[in-house]
C-alpha cells in the first residue's frame, strides 16, 4: 500500500495468468482493507496508485 507505482511482468499461459499471480491477487484483495461494499457496489480503498502490467504471450 506504500508503493506509488507497481510494475508486474507476467506470462500468459493457456488464456490466463499463472496461479501464483492469482494467489497474490487473492491476498491483496481484502474486504475492509483494500475494498469495501457499498449500496452502489464495490469500492476500492487504495487510490492514487499506478499499476503497469507487462504481459508476454506466444502463439500464432
Amino acid at each position: 500500500m506504500a508503493a506509488d507505482v507497481l510494475v508486474i511482468g507476467v506470462p500468459f499461459y493457456n488464456f490466463t495468468i499463472p496461479s501464483s499471480l492469482k494467489s497474490w491477487l487473492d491476498h491483496l484483495t481484502r474486504a475492509g482493507i483494500t475494498s469495501r461494499y457499498t449500496p452502489t457496489g464495490p469500492e476500492g480503498l487504495i487510490t492514487g496508485k499506478k499499476v503497469y502490467l507487462a504481459v508476454a504471450s506466444g502463439g500464432i
